[in-house]
C-alpha cells in the first residue's frame, strides 16, 4: 500500500475529494472499506491528510446521508469522517464518522459510526455520542418500524416504557450492513430510576427497572429487569416482552447467594392454601433445594395472575438421578436421565420390584420421569440396551415403566418387541407373578400387512411344529396376538385373519398354543383353539371351531350357541354369512331363538358343507282350541333346519361330532342327504313320528352355483285333502314341489300345496284325529290336524285347526287357530245344523277373538234361524243374539202377525242404519224376508260388523213383529232400545205393498204397482233430538218394473237437552226435500224428491218430481215434470217445473213456472243441418195480491208480460193483536211458571207453590215472547242476562231488530211479604224462529232458520242457608248426670201405651184436632221448656209447627 501515493493524490485534488471504491488509483485496503459505505463513495467537503510513518489519516467535512440498512427510514447525516490507513495493520484501514441521527419527531442525537476489526467484516457500528434526553424506550424499540409501530402492548403500571427519559451514551447501538440485504442489530439499555412496576400486586412487584433488548429486522428480544424479594433473598428479575399478555420472566440471586427453597416459592405465588398443597404432597424439598438451577415464572399482566413457576433442578428416584424441573402452582415435575448406564437389575431392586428372571445384560441408558406429588404418583419410563432371550425368541426394544402412588407402592411393568420373519413385528408388555414368573403378551398394529407364511416358518424353524391345519395355513394373516410366559416356558400364537371356507370370505380367530418341551430337545406340545366372527344380518355372532390334525386336517366345524338375552340372529343370515349360495334356498326371516348353528366342511375327498341349525321353537298342540286338551302331551319338538350341499356319510358325521364343543347338541349320526329341510319330530299322546320338510327342491346348491328362491304355496285349498275350508292358494315362485309320492317314507306324503302330512287315524277320547300336517310359509311353521268331536250323536268338524308359530320373531309364542266350526245332528224330524266362525275384533286399539254364526232348528212344523257373535274382553264378554220365527201366528186381516223377532245386546251398541240402507239391514232383512239371493252367513255377519260394535257398558233390546195387511201389504216393524252411556229409541221398519196381491193363479204376472217403504225413528233425550224418515226403495215402481218410483219424507225437532246441540228450537218437515234456492243446513235429513222416472220405450221417456218443506222460516213447495222423445233424427222434449215459498204472518207467497216445448229435426244429406223448434214461458208468481211476470220464448222472438195487481209491493204488516192471536199462545199462558223438587201432595192453591224441598227447589219461568229484560220485585231490580240475546223485532208485524221492550217481572212473596232477595236468578236461552223474532217482512230463502240465544225467561233457586254468627252448642257437663240415669228411681218409667184406635173422622176434623193440640197452652209451654233445657239461649226458628207443613193428614186417636 503506498500512503505517498495516496497522500499525494488526496492532496492534490482541489474542492471536495470523492473517495469512490472504483477508483482504481486508490489502494485495494482503501477501496475494500469503500465498499462497505452507502454508495460505495465518501464525499469530503475538503481533505485533511495527516501523513505520520506507517500511518496516513485523511479527514474532513461531509455531508454524506447515510440509510441504515435494515432499518427502513432511519438515515444519519455525516458531519466528519476520518480514514486511518497503517502500513501492516489489522485491519489496514479503519474509520470512524461523526453526525446525527434523529430517534424522534424532535429529537436528533449526535453518533459515531465506526468501521473496523470488532464490527466483523462489511459492518458498521453506530452508537450515540453521549446522554439524549427527552426519548422514551418505545421511541428505540419502535425505530425503523412500519409507521413506528410497537412491537410489544405496554402493561398496565408500566407506563414508563412510553414516558420521555435520558437515554445514556451507552444506551443504544445499530450494527449495520450499508449496500447490503443483511438484518441490522440493535441494543437497547435503559434504566428507570425511581419506578417500581407492580406486574402482581403483593406478589411480584419489581424495583430498579431497566429495560434491555437486542432487536434485528426479523427478531426481537426486549428484557425489563427489576428486582424482586422472596423469603428475604434478593432476585433479579427479566420479564420478557412479547405480544398478548401472558408473559414469562427469569429469576435468579444476586451473585454469591442461593435461590431461595420450593416451599418459600410456593408460598410466594399462592399464599397458604399453595404452601398447604405443597405440604399435603409431602415433596421433600431438602435435596430439590441445594441442586436449584434455575427459576421461570410466567403471568398474565391483565389479570393480574401468576400462571407458574418453573423450578429447574436434581431428583434421585432409587438408583436413577434426574435432571428434573418442578411446576408450581400445579406441582409437577418432568425430567430425564442424568448419567450413564444403570443396569436394569438394581434400578427394579431400587424399587422393590422382581428382579428374578431379568438378565444381567440390560442397562438403562434413557430414561424420563413425570410426577405429580400432590397425587403421590411417579412415573419413570426407561429404556435397556440390549436383548432379553425368551427361550428360542429375543425381545429387543426392552424398556420398563416404573410407577409409584402413594398407599400403593411401587409398581412396574417390562415391554420389548419381537420379530418373526420380515413381516411380523410385535410389541410386548410384560408383568410378573410370583408362581408364573414373567408374562409377556402383545399384538401387531391394526393395518399391518403380514404374511402367515413367515408365521409358519417361525413355528417350524423355532420351534418345530410342522403340518399345520389347512384351516391355518390358509389364513389371510391380519393380526397376531402372542404371549409367553417363563413359569412354564409356553407360547400362545393368537391369529386372526381372513378365511374363505365356502364361498364367503370369514373372520378366523385361531390360537396356537406351543408348550415346553416334556424333555430337554423333544417335541414341543401343540393344540389349536379356534372362532369365527360373523355379520348375521347386523348381529354379530362367535362361533367356536373345530379345527382337526393329521389325516384329518381337512375337516372343520364352526358352532354357536345362543346365550339367552342375546340379540336373535336370521338363519339366513347366517347362513349367507358363509354360503351365499345355500342362503338363496333357505326361508327368509327365521329368527327364531336359535339353540346352536352347525357349519361343518368335509374336503378330505370331495367337498361337502353342511350347515344345521336348532331351531327354539316348539310347539304345544295341547294349546289347540276345543280339541286340545284331549291330546295329552302333543307337540313338535326338537326343530331343525339342514342344508348339505352334498351327501355326508355316518362315518364323517361322526367325526364332526367329536369336533364340536360339549355345549352344542351333536349333529345326527346317519347318513345326511343333499338338500334343505326342515326335520322335527310330531308327538301326539303316545305317538311320535319323525317328520322332514323338504323345501325349496332337490338341494342345497354346491359353493359357486346359484340356488332358486321363492315363496311357496299357501297350503290348503278348495277340494284339496289338507286343511278343508282353507282360502285357496297363490302362485309360488319355488321349484316344482316334491310329488306326493315321493314323501320321506311310508306314513307320510307331500301334497301339491305344499304340506306334508303323516296319516294317524287315531283316537283321543271324543276326539278323532285323521291327519297331523307340517307346512312353512312366510316365516311361520304351521302344524294342522284335520280333526273332529263326536259327542252323543252330534259332530262337530274342526275346521282349519292349527298351531302356528313365527320363526321370523324370537319372542313369539304359538299362535292357535280354528276357523269354524260346523255342526251337524240329525234325529227323526229333528235336525240341526250350523256354521260358526272364528273371526277377530278390533276394540281400543287391541284385537280379540270372535265367534260369529248362526244355525237352524226344522221342526216337524215349523224353523227356527238365529244369528250372532260373542268375544270376550278383558273382565266381561261382548255379545249379541237375534233370532226369528218365520212361522205364521195369527190375527185379522188387517194385522196377521206372520212372524217374530227378538234380539239383545251385552256390551254392545246398537248404530241404527241410514233410511237408504233400512232394507238391506240384516236385522231386518233377516225378518222380513228380504235377504238377496247368494248372501252367505258370513257375508251377513260381515255386513252386520259396523252396526253392532262392541262397545262396554251399552246395551240393547229389540223386538220385531212380521204382519200382512189384507194379503197385499207385507210389513216389518223392529223397535230397539239401546241404553248404558245413553239411552236412545229406534224405530227400524220396511213395508212392502203388492198390486194385486200375489196369489196362485198370479205366479209370473207382473204387478201392476209395487211400493216399498223404508221406516226410521230415533229418539235420543239426552241429545234434544227426534227424527222420523220414511223413503221409497229403489225396488218400488208402478204400471212397470221401468217406471222407478222414489221419494222420502222426514220430520226432526230439536229441543233442549243435557248435551247442548246448537240446534234446540229448530225443527223441519219435509216430503221429498226443499226449495232449490234453499241452503240445507247440515243438521237437516236429506230427503230425495217425490217423483217417478220411466223409460217407457227406448224412445220415450217421462218423469216428474214434487216435494213440501216447513222449517221455522217458511214453508216451500213445488214439482216437476219432464217428457223426452229421441229417436234418430228427431228430438223433442217438454218440460214443466213450478217452485212455492209461503209466509204465513203476514200471508206471502212466492212462485217460479217454468215450461218448455220443443223439437230438433237433423236433415240428411244436406250436410246434416238441423231444425229446431221451441216455445217456453218462465213465469214469476207473487201476492197476495195475485200478481205476476211472464216471458215467453219463441224459436224466432220472445216477449215480457205482466199480469195481475200490477208492481211487485211488500207485503201489508200484521197488526200485533193478530199476530198474538194467531201465532202465539193464549194470553194466560203466554208465560208459565214450573216448579221443580216439589213433595208430592194435594195440588197446591192458585199462585200457591205447595208443599217444596228446599235444597232442591227450581222454579222455571218460560215466555212465549222473548224477553228484553228481567227485574224482580216492586222496585225493578233488573236481573242478570249473562249474555243473553237481549234484541229482536217481530217480523211478521213490520218491528225491526231492537224496536222491541218486553220485560219480565218477577214477583215471589212470603209470610213475612217480598222474598225476591232470598232467591238466585239465572237466564235461560232458548233458539226461536226468525220468521217470528227477526227484522225481515218478506221471507228468504237464505234467511236464518232461528235467532239464538234469546232470554225467555229465569231458573230460580233458594239462596244456601247461611251459617248463623254463634253457632249453638250444649256443654258436655250439661249432658252428665252425677248419678246413672238407670240407678235414679222415677226417672224412666217403662209403662204400655194406650191401645190405640183410630178415629172415624174424615181429614178435615183430624186437621182441626192436631190444630187445636198444638195450640194446647199446655202444649206450648212443655215445648219451650224443652228447647230451653237442650238449647239454652239459642235463637228461636221463625216458624212453628204447623198443620199446613203436613203432605198427608195423619190419623187421629179416637181419644184426642
Amino acid at each position: 500500500m503506498d500512503l505517498t501515493a495516496l497522500a499525494a493524490y488526496v492532496s492534490g485534488t482541489t474542492g471536495p475529494v470523492v473517495l469512490d471504491a472504483g477508483d482504481t488509483r486508490l489502494p485495494a485496503e482503501l477501496r475494500d472499506l469503500l465498499v462497505t459505505t452507502p454508495g460505495k463513495r465518501i464525499t469530503l467537503t475538503s481533505a485533511e491528510v495527516t501523513p505520520g510513518g506507517a500511518a496516513l489519516v485523511i479527514a474532513g467535512p461531509s455531508g454524506d446521508v447515510w440509510p441504515v440498512q435494515g432499518l427502513p427510514g432511519v438515515r444519519v447525516t455525516l458531519s466528519r469522517v476520518t480514514l486511518t490507513l497503517t502500513e501492516g495493520g489489522t485491519p489496514p484501514v479503519t474509520g470512524t464518522a461523526t453526525g446525527v441521527l434523529p430517534l424522534t419527531a424532535t429529537v436528533t442525537a449526535p453518533v459515531t459510526l465506526t468501521r473496523g476489526a470488532a464490527e466483523g467484516p462489511g459492518a458498521w457500528r453506530l452508537t450515540l455520542a453521549g446522554d439524549v434526553p427527552g426519548v422514551a424506550p418505545t421511541d428505540l424499540l419502535s425505530l425503523g418500524r412500519p409507521g413506528g409501530a410497537s412491537l410489544v402492548p405496554v402493561p398496565s403500571g408500566l407506563a414508563a416504557l412510553t414516558t420521555a427519559r435520558t437515554v445514556p451514551a451507552t444506551g443504544y447501538a445499530v450494527t449495520f450492513h450499508p449496500g447490503t440485504s443483511f438484518e441490522a442489530y440493535s441494543t437497547v439499555t435503559v434504566p428507570l430510576p425511581g419506578v417500581r412496576w407492580p406486574i402482581v400486586p403483593e406478589i411480584l412487584e419489581l424495583d430498579g427497572l431497566e429495560v434491555r433488548a437486542e432487536l434485528s429486522t426479523v427478531s426481537f428480544a426486549a428484557v425489563v429487569a427489576g428486582q424482586v424479594v422472596v423469603d428475604g433473598v434478593p432476585l433479579e428479575v427479566g420479564v420478557g416482552l412479547r405480544p398478548g399478555t401472558h408473559w414469562y420472566a427469569y429469576l435468579r440471586p444476586a451473585p454469591g447467594r442461593a435461590f431461595p427453597g420450593v416451599a418459600a416459592l410456593a408460598s410466594w405465588i399462592g399464599g397458604p392454601s399453595v404452601t398447604a398443597a405443597f405440604q399435603a404432597a409431602g415433596f421433600d424439598g431438602a435435596a430439590f433445594d441445594l441442586a436449584v438451577e434455575r427459576i421461570e415464572t410466567g403471568f398474565d399482566w391483565k389479570a393480574p395472575a401468576i400462571d407458574y413457576v418453573e423450578v429447574a433442578s436434581r431428583l434421585t428416584l432409587g438408583a436413577l438421578e434426574f435432571d428434573v424441573v418442578l411446576r408450581l402452582p400445579d406441582i409437577e415435575v418432568r425430567g430425564s436421565l442424568r448419567g450413564g448406564p444403570v443396569p436394569l437389575t438394581e434400578v427394579l431392586a431400587s424399587y422393590g420390584l422382581p428382579t428374578a428372571g431379568v438378565p444381567s445384560t440390560l442397562k438403562i441408558h434413557k430414561a424420563g420421569l413425570t410426577a405429580r406429588p400432590r397425587r403421590g404418583s411417579y412415573l419413570a419410563e426407561l429404556d435397556a440396551d440390549d436383548v432379553w432371550q425368551a427361550g428360542p425368541i429375543g425381545i429387543d426394544e426392552v424398556g420398563v415403566v416404573v410407577s409409584y402412588r402413594e398407599g400403593r407402592g411401587f409398581g412396574g411393568a417390562v415391554h420389548g418387541v419381537i420379530a418373526l420373519g420380515a413381516s411380523i413385528r410385535l410389541g410386548l408388555v410384560a408383568a410378573y407373578d410370583p408362581v408364573e414368573g414373567w408374562s409377556f403378551a402383545g399384538e401387531t398394529a391394526p393395518g399391518s400387512r403380514l404374511a402367515i407364511g413367515d408365521l409358519v416358518a417361525e413355528l417350524g424353524d423355532r420351534f418345530g411344529v410342522r403340518d399345520l391345519p389347512e384351516a391355518v395355513t390358509s389364513l389371510a394373516l391380519t393380526g397376531l396376538r402372542v404371549a409367553y410366559r417363563t413359569g412354564d416356558g409356553g407360547f400362545t400364537f393368537a391369529c386372526r385373519g381372513g378365511l374363505t371356507i365356502a364361498e364367503a370370505p370369514v373372520t378366523l380367530a385361531v390360537d396356537v398354543a406351543v408348550a415346553r418341551p416334556a424333555t430337554p430337545g423333544g417335541p414341543r406340545p401343540v393344540s389349536f383353539r379356534g372362532r369365527i366372527d360373523v355379520d348375521a344380518g347386523g348381529v354379530p355372532l362367535r362361533f367356536d371351531t373345530g379345527i382337526a390334525t393329521g389325516a384329518d386336517a381337512k375337516l372343520f366345524t364352526a358352532a354357536y350357541s345362543h346365550v339367552p338375552g342375546a340379540a336373535t340372529p336370521d338363519v339366513r343370515s347366517v347362513v349367507a354369512a358363509f354360503w351365499p349360495s345355500a342362503a338363496e334356498v333357505i326361508p327368509e326371516g327365521i329368527a327364531v331363538d336359535v339353540r346352536d348353528v352347525v357349519f361343518a366342511a368335509d374336503r378330505t375327498t370331495t367337498t361337502a358343507y353342511l350347515f344345521v341349525a336348532d331351531l327354539g321353537a316348539t310347539v304345544d298342540l295341547s294349546g289347540l282350541p276345543v280339541a286340545g286338551e284331549h291330546l295329552g302331551t302333543a307337540g313338535v319338538d326338537p326343530l331343525r333346519l339342514v342344508a348339505a350341499s352334498g351327501p355326508i356319510g355316518v362315518e364323517q358325521v361322526r367325526k364332526l361330532n367329536a369336533l364340536l364343543p360339549d355345549t352344542v347338541a351333536p349333529l345326527p349320526e346317519r347318513d345326511i342327504p343333499a338338500g334343505v329341510a326342515f326335520e322335527a319330530t310330531l308327538k301326539a299322546g303316545d305317538l311320535s313320528v319323525p317328520v322332514s320338510l323338504r323345501i325349496g327342491g332337490a338341494g342345497a346348491p354346491a359353493p359357486g352355483t346359484t340356488g332358486t328362491s321363492g315363496t311357496t304355496g299357501a297350503p290348503g285349498s278348495p277340494g284339496t285333502p289338507s286343511t278343508p275350508g282353507t282360502p285357496g292358494t297363490r302362485p309360488s315362485t319355488a321349484p316344482p314341489a316334491v310329488p306326493a309320492t315321493a314323501g320321506v317314507s311310508g306314513t307320510q306324503a307331500r301334497t301339491t300345496d305344499d304340506v306334508t302330512w303323516v296319516k294317524v287315524q287315531r283316537g283321543f277320547g271324543p276326539v278323532r284325529i285323521a291327519r297331523i300336517g307340517m307346512t312353512y310359509r312366510d316365516g311361520k311353521l304351521k302344524v294342522l290336524l284335520d280333526a273332529s268331536i263326536s259327542l252323543a250323536g252330534m259332530t262337530l268338524s274342526l275346521d282349519g285347526l292349527a298351531a302356528e308359530v313365527s320363526l321370523s320373531r324370537p319372542a313369539a309364542v304359538p299362535v292357535f287357530s280354528l276357523r269354524g266350526l260346523g255342526l251337524s245332528y240329525v234325529s227323526g224330524p229333528t235336525e240341526i245344523g250350523g256354521a260358526f266362525l272364528t273371526g277377530e275384533i278390533v276394540y281400543e286399539g287391541h284385537t280379540y277373538p270372535a265367534y260369529s254364526g248362526g244355525a237352524q232348528v226344522k221342526l216337524k212344523t215349523l224353523g227356527l234361524s238365529a244369528i250372532g257373535s260373542y268375544v270376550q274382553l278383558p273382565g266381561e264378554p261382548s255379545l249379541f243374539v237375534y233370532a226369528v220365527l218365520d212361522y205364521p201366528i195369527g190375527g185379522p186381516p188387517v194385522f196377521f202377525v206372520r212372524g217374530l223377532a227378538a234380539g239383545f245386546g251385552y256390551n254392545r251398541r246398537l248404530v241404527a242404519p241410514p233410511i237408504e240402507a233400512v232394507a238391506a239391514f240384516p236385522l231386518v232383512a233377516e225378518a222380513s224376508g228380504q235377504g238377496r239371493a247368494g248372501t252367505t252367513l258370513a257375508d251377513e255377519l260381515a255386513a252386520l260388523a259396523p252396526y253392532l260394535p262392541v262397545s262396554a257398558g251399552d246395551y240393547f233390546l229389540a223386538l220385531g213383529v212380521r204382519f200382512t195387511s189384507f194379503e197385499m201389504i207385507d210389513s216389518f216393524v223392529l223397535l230397539a232400545v239401546v241404553f248404558g252411556h245413553r239411552f236412545e229409541v229406534d224405530v227400524l221398519g220396511l213395508s212392502t205393498l203388492v198390486l194385486p196381491a200375489p196369489g196362485a193363479g198370479a205366479a209370473g204376472v207382473t204387478p201392476i204397482a209395487e211400493v216399498q217403504l223404508a221406516l226410521r225413528a230415533t229418539f235420543v233425550p239426552e241429545e234434544g233430538y227426534l227424527a222420523v224418515a220414511a223413503q221409497l226403495t229403489r225396488d218400488s215402481f208402478v204400471l212397470s218394473r221401468d217406471c222407478h218410483l222414489t221419494g222420502g219424507f222426514a220430520f226432526s225437532t230439536w229441543f233442549p237437552a243435557e248435551k247442548d246441540n246448537g240446534h234446540d228450537g229448530d225443527f223441519v218437515v219435509t216430503a221429498g226435500g226443499y226449495h232449490p234456492g234453499f241452503p240445507v243446513p247440515a243438521h237437516y235429513p236429506s230427503v230425495p224428491r217425490l217423483g217417478f222416472s220411466w223409460q217407457v220405450s227406448p224412445q220415450l221417456s217421462l218423469s216428474g218430481s214434487a216435494y213440501f218443506a216447513l222449517t221455522p222460516g217458511a214453508l216451500m213447495a213445488g214439482g216437476a215434470v219432464n217428457a223426452s222423445w229421441q229417436d234418430d233424427s228427431l228430438h223433442a222434449w217438454f218440460d214443466a217445473s213450478m217452485d212455492f215459498l209461503v209466509a204465513w204472518q203476514p200471508y206471502h207467497y212466492e212462485a217460479t213456472l217454468h215450461v218448455s216445448v220443443g223439437a230438433t229435426y237433423t236433415l240428411p244429406g244436406f250436410g246434416n243441418n238441423t231444425v229446431s223448434a221451441h216455445a217456453g214461458a218462465d213465469v214469476t208468481l207473487w201476492g197476495p195480491d195475485f200478481t205476476g211476470v211472464a216471458t215467453v220464448d219463441l224459436t224466432v222472438t220472445s216477449f215480457t208480460v205482466t199480469f195481475g195487481a200490477g208492481d211487485r209491493s211488500a207485503p201489508e204488516p200484521v197488526p200485533w193483536d193478530r199476530f198474538l192471536a194467531a201465532m202465539l199462545p193464549g194470553r194466560d199462558t203466554i208465560v208459565t211458571l214450573t216448579p221443580r223438587g216439589t213433595v208430592p201432595g194435594p195440588a197446591p192453591r192458585p199462585g200457591d207453590l205447595g208443599v217444596v224441598d228446599a235444597a232442591g227447589l227450581v222454579l222455571v219461568t218460560d215466555s212465549a215472547i222473548p224477553s228484553t229484560a228481567g227485574t224482580r220485585g216492586a222496585s225493578g231490580d233488573a236481573l242478570p242476562v249473562n249474555g243473553a240475546a237481549t234484541t229482536f223485532g217481530v217480523g211478521p208485524v213490520g218491528v225491526p231488530t231492537g224496536g222491541v221492550t218486553s220485560v219480565q217481572q218477577i214477583t215471589i212473596s212470603g209470610p213475612d211479604g217480598p222474598a225476591e232477595a232470598a232467591f238466585t236468578y239465572t237466564p235461560v236461552r232458548k233458539n226461536l224462529p226468525f220468521a217470528l223474532w227477526g227484522d225481515k217482512l218478506t221471507p228468504a230463502t237464505t234467511d236464518p232458520r232461528l235467532v239464538t240465544g234469546m232470554l225467555t225467561g229465569y231458573e230460580i233457586r233458594p239462596l244456601p242457608p247461611v251459617e248463623p254468627a254463634r253457632r249453638p252448642w250444649v256443654h258436655r257437663s250439661a249432658l252428665l248426670a252425677s248419678t246413672s240415669l238407670a240407678e235414679r228411681p222415677g226417672v224412666i218409667r217403662l209403662e204400655p201405651p194406650p191401645p190405640f184406635t183410630a178415629s172415624a173422622d174424615g181429614p178435615v176434623p183430624r186437621e182441626a184436632a192436631i190444630a187445636r193440640a198444638l195450640a194446647d197452652p199446655e202444649v206450648l209451654a212443655a215445648r219451650a221448656a224443652v228447647a230451653r233445657a237442650v238449647l239454652d239461649g239459642a235463637p228461636a226458628g221463625p216458624y212453628a209447627l204447623d198443620v199446613a207443613g203436613l203432605v198427608e193428614i195423619p190419623q187421629v186417636a179416637a181419644h184426642v
